[in-house]
């Protein structure tokens, strides 16, 4: 059965019993992929505004000490799809594609599904962009409106099959230079100033002996 077929049953993670749920459901299933693509008939979003630290901290009994934080199987797993896009490309390495632009190029989903996406994507711009009237509080707003689960689902339904295109192209060097540059990327999520929709977070510092220095950048704001 495709992807497209597939009706999933979404969970909106906004209670302390959720998340200790999606934990037991990661740890139970296979590791051979990136742990957090698993069981394709269930997506669990995490409210982070809602539940802040728990959502990190939560823990499953069945192994313990086992959390979105301190798990360090999740934290070796980690994959950024945007550089391991990035290592496969020919040219210049300066910035990291989008996830449009990925979709487009990359995903093995039929042009139907492509356009689909595509739709569904642009429909809620006008939610969430301030240059389409929109305002991005709108996925601060509870109950969660249904426009904004949607779009939620969307940004991350069609990644595992991205991830097998991307995982398939990368030689050894790629891998290794992909992990170095993914913890800088998570050392950037983690700064105090630190903006999501700054357009310079594409700008990727590709030399493995360059690195983000969060101290420098504190001490220069």
């Amino acid at each position: 059965m495709s992807m497209e077929q597939i009706s999933l049953e979404v969970k909106l993670v906004d209670s302390l019993a959720t998340p200790i749920c999606m934990l037991d459901t990661i740890i139970e299933s296979s590791w051979n992929g990136p742990p957090l693509y698993v069981d394709f008939n269930r997506l669990y979003l995490v409210d982070i505004h809602e539940l802040g630290e728990t959502a990190f901290a939560a823990r499953t009994d069945s192994r313990g000490e086992a959390s979105l934080k301190n798990d360090p199987r999740i934290r070796q797993y980690t994959k950024d799809l945007q550089l391991m896009k990035l290592a496969t490309r020919t040219g210049s390495k300066k910035y990291v594609a989008g996830l449009a632009e990925c979709i487009e190029k990359d995903s093995p989903v039929s042009p139907e599904r492509k356009m689909k996406w595509k739709q569904q994507m642009e429909r809620a711009v006008g939610l969430f962009y301030l240059c389409k009237n929109g305002r991005f509080e709108t996925l601060k707003e509870r109950p969660l409106k249904d426009d904004a689960m949607r779009w939620c689902v969307q940004k991350v339904i069609l990644l595992p099959k991205l991830y097998v295109i991307y995982n398939s192209r990368l030689d050894i060097e790629g891998r290794r230079k992909v992990q170095i540059k993914t913890k800088d990327r998570i050392l950037l999520l983690q700064y105090k100033y630190y903006y999501g929709q700054e357009s310079n977070n594409d700008l990727i510092l590709w030399d493995e002996n360059t690195h983000v220095d969060i101290n420098l950048a504190q001490s220069q704001c």
